[in-house]
C-alpha cells in the first residue's frame, strides 16, 4: 500500500533510517530546487526501467505537486515493494511548509541507488525557504 506523507513526515522519516527518495520531475523542475537528500529519474524514465530505478523499499516518489509522483509509487508497488510513499502535494508543499532546497551548481547527479539521505545533504547547498514558506508556516503555528 502507498502511504501518502507530509513534508515535516518525510522529514522526520529520513532522519530515523536511510529512505531513497526519488523526485520524477523534469531536469528542468529539478534545477529549480528539490528536496534533500532526492535522486532525479523523470516518470518516464522510470517507467521505462522501472527494477533499476527502484531497486530496493523504503522509497518516497517526489514531483511538482504528487501526481506523478503517485503514479511512480504505484509502479513501486506493483514491483512488490512494501514500504511506499508519496510526498503529498508534492516539491510545492515542501517549500510552502518552509523547508529549504537543494539547488543544483550543474548538472543532475547521475543515478545511484545507494543516493544519499535527506540527513545527508551538504548544508552549503540548501538554499532559504521562500517568504511564503516562512509565511505559510507561521500561520500554521498561530492557527493552533
Amino acid at each position: 500500500m502507498v502511504t501518502s506523507i507530509a513534508p515535516h513526515e518525510l522529514e522526520a522519516l529520513s532522519g530515523k533510517e536511510p529512505i531513497d527518495i526519488i523526485d520524477v520531475r523534469e531536469p528542468s523542475e529539478w534545477s529549480a530546487g528539490h528536496v534533500p537528500g532526492a535522486r532525479l529519474i523523470p516518470l518516464a524514465q522510470l517507467k521505462a526501467d522501472p527494477a533499476g530505478a527502484i531497486p530496493r523499499d523504503r522509497v518516497v516518489f517526489v514531483c511538482a505537486k504528487g501526481g506523478r509522483s503517485a503514479q511512480a509509487a504505484q509502479i513501486a508497488e506493483r514491483l512488490g515493494r512494501t514500504a511506499v510513499y508519496n510526498l503529498t502535494g508534492g516539491t510545492d508543499a515542501w517549500r510552502l511548509a518552509g523547508l529549504a532546497v537543494v539547488v543544483p551548481s550543474a548538472t543532475p547527479p547521475a543515478r545511484d541507488p545507494k543516493a544519499p539521505t535527506v540527513a545527508d545533504a551538504d548544508a552549503s547547498e540548501l538554499v532559504e525557504p521562500s517568504l511564503d514558506g516562512i509565511v505559510a508556516q507561521n500561520l500554521r503555528a498561530l492557527a493552533r
